[in-house]
């Protein structure tokens, strides 16, 4: 059974929940080490074990499958950009207390 190497990620056989077919795509081993080194970057991992059966799946590369725009893993959990958090809803703004007034000056 396929399972995709990614941490984090469960995808394991070959189909989606929703019935769609999802593709797993092994690892560039016989390719250029830059490019594996670029996938291991983005996986953020070292540790995953490297054999013609070590598997990404679909769902980290832009257009669910790995193609010649992107061939390279990119989407993973820990790269969604953060949501930008609001302030306090309801919270009323104290009034700002005036300053006293300036002595006269001497002279």
């Amino acid at each position: 059974m396929k399972t995709c190497c990614v941490y984090g990620c469960h995808n394991r056989g070959g189909k989606r929940k929703d019935g769609t077919v999802l593709a797993f795509h092994r690892l560039p081993l016989k390719k250029k080490k830059c490019v594996l080194k670029q996938w291991l970057h983005n996986m953020r991992t070292s540790s995953v074990p490297l054999s013609k059966n070590t598997r990404v799946c679909g769902d980290h590369f832009v257009g669910g499958r790995k193609s010649k725009e992107h061939p390279i893993p990119t989407l993973f959990a820990w790269a969604k950009v953060a949501k930008t958090r609001k302030g306090p809803a309801g919270r009323e703004t104290a009034e700002p207390v005036p300053s006293p007034p300036l002595p006269p000056s001497p002279g």
